[in-house]
Parts: structure tokens; C-alpha cells; sequence
């Protein structure tokens, strides 16, 4: 058997006792479409948890948020580990970076011993396939936010560079992202919101994306110059702004046509490397 992770969604009011009794029937219904034919499988209760997603301020009571399945208690955490990312009960990311940040820092501990013995090209393709994965994956989800919130990574970034440039820890470390090519993290992080975007713009995502983004001209009737264009919902908090729905039209309607329109998701990333600072 193929192990799998499996998600349930609900959302409620904390003020009302409706929500667990919505997602108790619904991990009931859950647990006995895994048993009938042809699923024939079963939730191991043991190893479930789950999530109450709110604001740091926002105050709940915790004994209305009891879920049981079969009359076992489900274990209610604060974060969990979903396909790769650590999900936490406040959506700030800080337990994904934090790990992250841990495991990026123990690949560092590696190169430290290496890099006075091996050639440069080597450890750039040890950044490349240690650390490099770690920062793109799900980038578009977590990797919003002030530079505060990725110090630690950023941090781990560079020194990183250091290592492949064999220069001393004090040493600036940008002069060097631009000689080996690699991108800081939060030029990292708009490099692949706008990949998403061309492969939005291109029709290469899922079909639950079909309608994620809205052009000008589905919004008004009327021709403009820029009809064509993504059209950019209003932000009024900083949250909302550095979403992808946000600043992926923001950083599409920026490029220009002829980059829009490359023949290849491989010629749009080459060309939008080269203009990124």
C-alpha cells in the first residue's frame, strides 16, 4: 500500500459550537467511505491531529474544539507537516522556516569542510542539489514576508555563497550572487511567482487554477491599454500584498510582451534571469 496524506477543511465562527459537530460528521462520513467497497482502508486515529487555523489574537475556547472519531480524541496541534511544509495554526510559516533554516544550516556545516578542497563548479552543484530544493519548494506559498521573518534563511543563504566564493565570513556577500548567478531569496521568490504566472498566462496549471487570476477586460467592457494586462485586486494590509494573487499580477504586468509571450517555460526562465538584478 501507498502511504498518503489526506486533508479535511472546515470553517467555523469560535463563538459557535457549530463547527465541531460540521467536521465531527464529516470525519465520520470520511471514516466510512475509507471502508466501504471498492476503498476498503481505514484512518489510523493514532497518527490523525488536527488543526484550528486563526489570528494570534484571536481567543477560543479549546474544549469546543474537541474532535472525536470512533470515540477516540484526535490529538489538536499547533503545526503539521503537509506533502513537505509545515503548516502552523497561525499561517505565519515561522515553523517551516525554522526547519528549514536548521537543515539548510547543517548542509552548510558540510561545505564548510569541503570548500577549501574541492573546486568552485563542485560546490555550486552541492549548493545546487543540498540546499537550492529547500528554497523553491512551495516558494510561492511560504515565501512571503518582511526580511525579518526570513533571517535566518537569508542568513544561511549567504553564507552558502561565501563557501563557493572561498571568502571569509565577514566578506559582502552580493558581489557574489551576481558572479555565480544565483538568486537572493527574495529574488529567488518573485522568479517563481512569475514562472507560475506564464504558466497560467499558458494554460499549464491544474484545472483548479482556471480562474485563480482575472484579466482587465473580463473587469470592464471598455478597451484601455492595459486590457490585456492582469487586473491587481486592492490590498489594504500588508498580508494581502505579498499573496501570490496579489503580487503575481503585479510582476506580470510589469514584464514585457516579448518575454510574455517566449515559445517555452525553459526560454522564459532564461531570459527572466538575466533581467533580475
Amino acid at each position: 500500500m501507498v502511504p498518503f496524506e489526506r486533508a479535511l477543511v472546515s470553517s467555523y465562527q469560535p463563538s459557535t459550537v457549530i463547527f465541531p459537530l460540521c467536521l465531527l460528521s464529516l470525519c465520520e462520513s470520511s471514516s466510512k467511505w475509507f471502508l466501504v467497497r471498492p476503498n476498503r482502508l481505514s484512518i489510523n486515529l493514532t497518527k490523525s491531529n488536527f488543526i484550528v487555523f486563526c489570528t494570534p489574537k484571536m481567543k477560543y475556547d479549546v474544549a469546543i474544539a474537541n474532535i472525536k472519531i470512533n470515540y477516540f480524541s484526535l490529538e489538536q496541534v499547533q503545526f503539521a507537516k503537509f506533502l513537505g511544509v509545515y503548516i502552523d495554526e497561525h499561517l505565519s510559516w515561522h515553523k517551516h522556516i525554522q526547519l528549514t533554516s536548521s537543515k539548510i544550516s547543517k548542509t552548510n556545516g558540510i561545505l564548510n569542510k569541503l570548500y577549501r578542497f574541492l573546486p568552485t563548479f563542485i560546490i555550486i552543484q552541492l549548493h545546487n542539489s543540498l540546499i537550492l530544493p529547500y528554497l523553491t519548494y512551495c516558494n510561492c506559498v511560504w515565501g512571503t514576508g518582511s526580511e525579518n521573518k526570513f533571517k535566518s534563511l537569508i542568513t544561511c543563504q549567504k553564507r552558502a555563497v561565501r563557501y563557493i566564493a572561498k571568502v571569509s565570513a565577514k566578506t559582502h556577500s552580493l558581489p557574489y550572487f551576481k558572479k555565480y548567478n544565483i538568486l537572493k531569496l527574495d529574488d529567488l521568490h518573485k522568479f517563481l511567482v512569475q514562472q507560475l504566472m506564464y504558466k497560467y498566462s499558458h494554460n499549464l496549471l491544474p484545472r483548479p487554477f482556471a480562474n485563480y487570476f482575472t484579466l482587465s477586460h473580463n473587469i470592464h467592457y471598455y478597451n484601455t491599454r492595459h486590457s490585456s494586462n492582469y487586473f491587481i485586486h486592492f490590498a489594504g494590509t500588508n498580508v494581502r500584498k505579498d499573496t501570490t494573487k496579489f503580487l503575481g499580477p503585479k510582476l506580470w504586468n510589469a514584464l514585457s510582451n516579448e518575454l510574455k509571450q517566449s515559445h517555452s517555460i525553459f526560454c522564459f526562465r532564461k531570459k527572466l534571469k538575466k533581467i533580475l538584478p
